[in-house]
């Protein structure tokens, strides 16, 4: 049976704050391939030591890897060489990640370490934006990278907005008739007494609140979209949205949670057995699911960004 495989999205802040053009994109996809494949590796006070192996690039733009971590001093799985000693297991613990340079977004595999006491999660990102960091520098790019994860809150103005500006699948809202829809809002267009009634209804929910929570579908064999509906209109604005599924002008559908905490899940195993095939299906498995949230990098960095070096617009490759 595939394993439940739980991955969390990050924002490289060192990347993504620069935009990096595509020789650069592709200069420091390619410098993160070639630490994997050297005798390249870090060290923490404890001297375990700590790198990344078995990466590629998939679909021009994307790495996928292994962090490997030591987490004893007397048992060795892999020698200077990251050569792998079958005889000598359980002395590294591997996490697998799909790092996104266009887009400066690293995807972790999440889940807890157990009876390795020197590792924990925070651990596994403070070592993966080290070596990042370091790799930045390897190609003439200075700065950080700190991995920022990825957490936004949507407000109910803007869920509104994308309710009224793209084609609705679904929604889920709580808290139906919490608030008055305000009076410039058309419900039922073009019928005036029905527009009438439903503000009725949904003004006695007000004061009888009984509804937990709505969530409405399109009909499987319909183009239509929710935000014609007028039940879902009223709900939209006397409740509290949770979820939009929506398809945006360009056909591409999008999901938009009230919080959203960039956590995907995929049914693949993850293992140190895999092969770069395995490993390609994974990270495609996790990009996959990555598409469905609407997700954009810029939104959960700092407001003001340090300004930019002469060097983001080198060309590495000249």
């Amino acid at each position: 049976m595939p394993n439940i495989t739980n991955f969390r999205t990050y924002v490289v802040s060192g990347i993504a704050s620069r935009h990096l053009n595509e020789s650069q994109a592709q200069a420091f996809g390619a410098a993160v391939i070639s630490v994997s494949r050297r005798d390249r590796w870090w060290s923490d006070e404890r001297d375990l030591r700590f790198s990344l192996l078995k990466c590629d690039r998939l679909f021009d733009t994307y790495v996928a890897g292994v962090l490997t971590q030591q987490h004893r001093l007397e048992r060795h799985l892999y020698d200077d060489a990251k050569r792998e000693s079958v005889a000598e297991i359980d002395s590294y613990a591997d996490r697998f990640f799909v790092l996104d340079v266009g887009r400066g977004m690293l995807l972790l595999e999440w889940r807890r370490f157990t009876k390795q006491p020197p590792l924990t999660p925070d651990v596994t990102v403070e070592r993966l934006a080290l070596i990042l960091s370091d790799v930045l520098r390897e190609v003439g790019l200075p700065g950080e990278a700190q991995l920022v994860p990825f957490e936004r809150h949507t407000a109910k103005e803007e869920f509104l907005s994308l309710f009224y500006e793209n084609r609705v699948l679904e929604v889920i809202v709580d808290e139906i008739g919490k608030e008055y829809v305000p009076a410039d809002v058309i419900l039922v267009n073009p019928n005036p007494h029905l527009e009438g009634a439903l503000r009725e209804i949904l003004e006695h929910d007000l004061r009888e609140p009984s509804l937990g929570s709505i969530t409405a579908q399109v009909r499987d064999d319909s183009e239509a979209s929710l935000s014609r509906s007028a039940i879902v209109r009223g709900a939209m604005h006397s409740g509290t949205p949770k979820i939009l599924r929506y398809q945006h002008p360009n056909g591409h559908i999008h999901i938009r949670k009230e919080t959203e905490r960039g956590i995907v899940t995929v049914n693949v195993p993850t293992d140190t057995t895999d092969t770069p095939e395995d490993r390609a299906y994974i990270a495609a498995s996790v990009l996959h699911e990555l598409g469905a949230l609407d997700i954009d990098p810029m939104s959960v960095l700092p407001k003001s960004l340090p300004p930019q070096s002469d060097t983001d617009n080198l060309n590495l490759f000249e």
